[in-house]
């Protein structure tokens, strides 16, 4: 079978049949016959009016990108740091004043510095807490502050070309 189309025309088709070995045919195509046009043709595209520029949709933006999420909870396990921090430190200095009370400089026994030596070693190791503590939290503030200020939402622009009755580029968007 031979066939053939063409847009706005019928298609044509025959049937042809060959011979084994050496037989030989040949197939005269006709002039394809045009379809009858339609009574709705389509009219010609007007002219397109001149480009314009239009700032791109906005997009709804948060401030509280992935990063600033993070930031904010470093800077919150800063804060429970701070406050691990000042329990230790006001339990030290408490501490300190009982081993002081315990054994007064001026009259002490063996047994009363030995307790109030005991006391003051807890006082230190508070206070050893405390001070990591405090640290802890001040590089957690800090880490969280510069995660904050550098994951600020990203600004949009676009720069377009423009034709019409002036011809350049423009730049639209948000900073």
């Amino acid at each position: 079978m031979i066939a053939g189309k063409a847009p706005g025309h019928e298609t044509w088709s025959t049937t042809v049949v060959v011979a084994p070995q050496t037989d030989r045919r040949s197939v005269e195509v006709p002039r394809f016959k045009a379809l009858p046009e339609l009574v709705n043709k389509p009219t010609a595209v007007a002219a397109a009016p001149p480009f314009e520029v239009r700032p791109p949709a906005p997009r709804p933006t948060s401030p509280f990108t992935r990063q600033r999420v993070i930031a904010l909870g470093i800077v919150g396990l800063g804060v429970g740091a701070g406050g691990i921090a000042v329990y230790f430190g006001l339990d030290a200095q408490s501490l300190r004043d009982d081993a002081v009370m315990t054994c007064p400089p001026a009259a002490c026994t063996v047994d009363e510095a030995a307790r109030a030596q005991s006391i003051n070693d807890k006082a230190r190791r508070h206070g050893l807490y405390a001070n990591v503590a405090f640290g802890v939290a001040a590089a957690a503030v800090i880490a969280g502050g510069v995660l904050w200020f550098t994951g600020a939402p990203e600004s949009q622009f676009a720069v377009a070309p423009t034709v019409g009755d002036v011809t350049g580029a423009a730049v639209v968007g948000t900073f």
